[in-house]
C-alpha cells in the first residue's frame, strides 16, 4: 500500500519535504536529500539542524510573498516591510539598510545575494533550504545565524511539461506563475521559462491625508538552459529579470488623534514608495575528472532601487517637504570553484577557492525643517566596495561504522572601502576609508548513529563577519558610523530519530554561541545633528539606525517533529527557544541624555535582547486527506506563535500572538488539477510585530502590522506533453 501525503504537511515538519507527487513508501516518511554540505545527503544524516521547503509546499501552503515563509517554521522571522527584506534566525537579525553583512546570508542557486535581490519574487521554486547555526566552513559566506539557499526549477532533459497556477484574494489581491519546459535535443539540452505576475495591498493601509491606498506590484521573468553533452560534463544558465513597484505606506498609533493601530492608516502627506530593477544570472558547470569532480558556479547581480519616504509621519508641518530619497546602485559578482572525490569510503572531503565583489553606491537626499531657516537638503554619498577572497576544506572522517569526524577550515581575506561625503565634506576620512580583514574560521563535528533510526551529534564552529559603515538618513562623524569585525563561537548538541516503525520523525538540538563585537543595530534612537549649537530640541531627530559592536552571546534550544498519525492525517510541528543578550557591562546608543558636543547618548546594555526576536516560537499543522472517487479532498490547517517581543532601547515590549491559516481544496488523484479555498489570520489578529519609536515632539509612531484576515481563492493546472 502507498500512502500519499502532502508536501505542504512534510514542509510543515521542518527536517522534511518531498517533491512533486510526493509519496511514504509503504507507510513510512519518504528520505529527503539536500545539498546544505555540497554534497548531497539525507537530511536525517546531516549533523546540524537543517530544514527544506519544496516548491510544491510553498504553493500548497499559497507563499507567493518572502515574509509568508516564516510561516513554516519556528525560530525564522521574514521582514519584508521594508524596502529590503530581512532573515532573522536564532534570534539574531540584521536591518539591510545599516549596511552591515547580514546574519543569515542568503544564495540564489549557489550564489551569495542580498535578500531583497532575490526574495521579493518567489515562483517556480524547487526548494528552499535552511541551515541554522553559524556558517564557518563551507557556505560562501561565514554568517552567524545560518544560512537560507533558494534553488529554482531546473528544465527536464526528455520531458515537456507545463504548470500554470492563478490566485486570487478579497483585498486585490492577484498572482499568477506559469512555468515550461522544452527539451531542444533529447538528453541532452532543455530549456525551461517561467514567470510571475503580483498585485496586492500588503498591510491593506489607507492614508487618509492624501487618500492613497497601500499597492504592490511585482513582475519577473525567468529563462532556465541545461546542457548536456555527455556522461562527464554538464551546465545550467539562469538568468532572471524582476521589477518591484511597492507603496511604503506605514499605519501609525496615536492617544491624542484617536488612532489606534487596527484602524490600518497612515497620515504623512508626502511621497512614500520604492522601486527596485534587478537582473539576475548564475552558471553551474560540473566535470568528471574521474576520481573527481570539478564544480563550478558564478554569479552576476545588478539591481537598482530607489526608496522616497516622508520623514515626518506625525504630519506635524502639514506641507512642508520632509521628505528622504534613497538611490542605490548594486553589483555583485561571486565566483565558486570546488573540488570533491566520487567516491569516499574512508575520507570524504571538499576543497573550495572562493571570490566575491559587491559594489554599492547609495545616494540620500533629505529634506531638513529648521525653525528661523527653513528648508534645505542635505545630500550625501556612501560608496561601499567589499571583496573578499577565500579558500576552504572540509573533511569527513569515517570512523568505524557507526561513526563520523567532520573537520573544516576556511581563510578569508576582506578588503573594505567606506566612505560617505556630504559634498566636500568628508564624514570618514581618507586613513579611514580603506580596511583588510582576515580570519580563519572552522569547524569540527562528531557524529554518532545509534543505530540505523537514531543519530547523535554534537558540533563547533565559527563566524565572522567584517566591519563597514553604517547607512542612515543623517550624516555623522566617523567614531558613530564606523564598526569593528565581527567572531562567534558556536557549540551545538543535537539528535535525529525516525521511530514508530518510520511514521514518526523526532528531532531537537540545543546550542550556545558567544561573540567578540557583535554587530548589532539600534533603531528609533534620536541623534543631535548639530551639536555645536548645544542640546537644542530642534536638532534631535529620529535616526534610522546606528550600527555598533558590543560582545552578545545566544543560548537556545529547538524541537521538531513529524508523525504520520493514519493513513488520512499528518500531524507535525516545531517549537524554537532563543535568549539573545548582550554580556553584562557593555555600552551602546540608546535615548539617553545626550552629553554637550556628542551626538549619541550611550547607556549600559548589559542583558538588553540584541534585537526584537522573542524568545519563543512555534509552528503547528495537521492535513486530513479523504478520497472521493478519482479525486482527493483534503482539509489543513497552520498555526503559528510568536512570543514576547523587546525593544530593550525603547524600553517597550510587545505581547505573544498566534496566527491561524485554514486550508480546504479537491485535486485530481493525480494532480493534475488543483482547486483551493484559504483564510490567512483566520481570527483576523490586528498584532503588530516591530516596536518603533515616537516622532519627535509628538505621540505618533509607526506599527507594523500582520496583514489582516485574507480571504482567497486558487487553481493550477499541470500539463504534460
Amino acid at each position: 500500500m502507498k500512502l500519499r501525503l502532502s508536501s505542504l504537511v512534510l514542509a510543515m515538519a521542518c527536517q522534511h519535504t518531498l517533491a512533486q507527487d510526493p509519496l511514504a513508501q509503504g507507510f513510512v516518511i519518504e528520505e529527503l536529500v539536500v545539498t546544505a554540505q555540497k554534497r548531497e545527503q539525507s537530511i536525517q544524516d546531516v549533523p546540524a539542524s537543517v530544514s527544506s521547503v519544496g516548491g510544491d509546499a510553498l504553493k500548497s501552503a499559497e507563499i507567493t510573498d518572502f515574509k509568508d515563509l516564516e510561516k513554516l517554521t519556528a525560530g525564522l522571522t521574514l521582514d519584508a516591510n521594508r524596502r529590503n527584506p530581512s532573515v532573522s534566525l536564532r534570534g539574531m537579525s540584521t536591518d539591510p539598510d545599516g549596511n552591515a553583512r547580514a546574519v543569515v546570508d542568503s544564495y540564489w542557486n549557489g550564489s551569495a545575494v542580498q535578500p531583497g535581490v532575490v526574495f521579493q519574487q518567489m515562483y517556480d521554486i524547487d526548494r528552499v533550504e535552511i541551515m541554522r547555526g553559524a556558517q564557518g566552513t563551507l557556505q560562501g559566506r561565514t554568517s552567524p545565524a545560518g544560512a537560507i539557499a533558494v534553488y529554482t526549477k531546473r528544465p527536464e532533459l526528455d520531458s515537456t511539461n507545463a504548470t500554470v497556477k492563478t490566485t486570487f484574494t478579497e483585498h486585490g489581491g492577484f498572482n499568477t506563475e506559469v512555468g515550461a519546459s522544452l527539451p531542444l535535443i533529447e538528453d541532452q539540452l532543455a530549456v525551461r521559462f517561467a514567470a510571475n505576475y503580483v498585485e496586492g495591498e500588503a498591510q491593506q493601509i489607507e492614508n487618509i491625508t492624501s487618500g492613497q491606498d497601500q499597492d504592490n506590484s511585482t513582475e519577473s521573468a525567468r529563462l532556465t538552459v541545461s546542457w548536456q553533452p555527455s556522461d562527464v560534463f554538464d551546465a545550467t544558465l539562469i538568468m532572471e529579470y524582476a521589477d518591484r513597484e511597492a507603496d511604503l505606506l506605514q499605519a501609525v498609533e496615536s492617544i491624542s488623534r484617536g488612532i489606534d493601530p487596527e484602524d490600518r492608516i497612515a497620515i504623512a502627506d508626502g511621497d512614500t514608495y520604492s522601486l527596485r530593477r534587478s537582473k539576475l544570472t548564475n552558471l553551474e558547470m560540473n566535470l568528471d575528472l574521474g576520481d573527481f569532480t570539478l564544480t563550478s558556479v558564478s554569479g552576476y547581480i545588478e539591481s537598482d532601487s530607489k526608496t522616497a519616504n516622508d520623514l515626518d509621519h506625525a504630519n506635524l508641518l502639514p506641507g512642508v517637504p520632509f521628505g528622504s530619497a534613497v538611490f542605490t546602485e548594486l553589483s555583485t559578482v561571486t565566483q565558486e570553484i570546488r573540488l570533491a572525490p566520487l567516491d569516499a569510503d574512508v575520507w570524504d572531503y571538499v576543497f573550495g577557492l572562493y571570490y566575491a565583489k559587491e559594489d554599492a553606491a547609495t545616494t540620500t537626499e533629505t529634506e531638513i525643517f529648521t525653525p528661523g531657516f527653513g528648508v534645505s537638503l542635505l545630500e550625501f554619498d556612501a560608496p561601499v566596495v567589499r571583496e573578499e577572497y577565500a579558500a576552504f576544506f572540509h573533511n569527513i572522517f569515517y570512523v568505524g561504522e557507526q561513526s563520523q569526524v567532520q573537520v573544516g577550515l576556511r581563510y578569508q581575506k576582506v578588503d573594505n572601502y567606506n566612505r560617505m561625503d556630504f559634498g566636500d565634506v568628508a564624514f570618514v576620512s581618507d586613513d579611514q576609508d580603506s580596511d583588510t580583514g582576515e580570519a580563519w574560521t572552522s569547524s569540527l563535528k562528531y557524529q554518532y548513529d545509534v543505530n540505523d533510526d537514531m543519530m547523535l551529534y554534537a558540533g563547533f564552529e565559527q563566524s565572522y563577519r567584517p566591519g563597514g559603515i553604517s547607512i542612515g538618513f543623517y550624516p555623522l562623524p566617523a567614531d558613530e558610523i564606523l564598526y569593528d569585525e565581527e567572531t562567534s563561537n558556536a557549540f551545538e548538541v543535537g539528535m535525529k530519530s525516525t521511530l514508530w516503525d518510520g511514521r514518526l520523525q523526532l528531532n531537537g538540538a540545543v546550542y550556545h554561541q558567544e561573540f567578540k563585537d557583535y554587530i548589532a543595530r539600534a533603531t528609533g534612537v534620536y541623534v543631535n545633528v548639530a551639536p555645536q549649537f548645544g542640546n537644542n530640541p530642534a536638532n534631535y531627530k529620529r535616526h534610522s539606525g546606528l550600527t555598533f559592536n558590543a560582545d552578545a552571546k545566544v543560548t537556545g534550544a529547538e524541537v521538531e517533529f513529524i508523525a504520520l498519525l493514519s493513513e488520512q492525517f499528518t500531524l507535525s510541528g516545531s517549537v524554537s527557544y532563543n535568549h539573545a543578550v548582550f554580556e553584562d557591562g557593555e555600552k551602546g546608543p540608546c535615548n539617553g541624555v545626550i552629553a554637550d558636543g556628542e551626538n549619541v547618548a550611550k547607556c549600559d546594555i548589559g542583558g538588553n535582547h540584541i534585537g526584537q526576536e522573542p524568545d519563543w516560537s512555534a509552528s503547528l499543522t495537521g492535513e486530513y486527506v479523504q478520497p472521493i472517487g478519482d479525486y482527493e479532498g483534503y482539509l489543513r490547517g497552520l498555526y503559528k506563535f510568536t512570543g514576547k517581543r523587546v525593544n530593550d532601547t525603547l524600553d517597550e515590549e510587545l505581547g505573544r500572538y498566534g496566527v491561524t491559516n485554514l486550508y480546504a481544496g479537491i485535486r485530481s488523484a493525480d494532480y493534475t488539477w488543483e482547486i483551493s479555498l484559504f483564510a490567512k489570520n483566520v481570527f483576523d489578529k490586528t498584532t503588530e510585530t516591530v516596536i518603533n519609536s515616537y516622532e519627535v515632539g509628538s505621540d505618533v509612531r509607526l506599527v507594523n502590522l500582520e496583514e489582516e484576515r485574507t480571504l482567497g481563492i486558487s487553481a493550477s493546472y499541470n500539463f504534460d506533453m
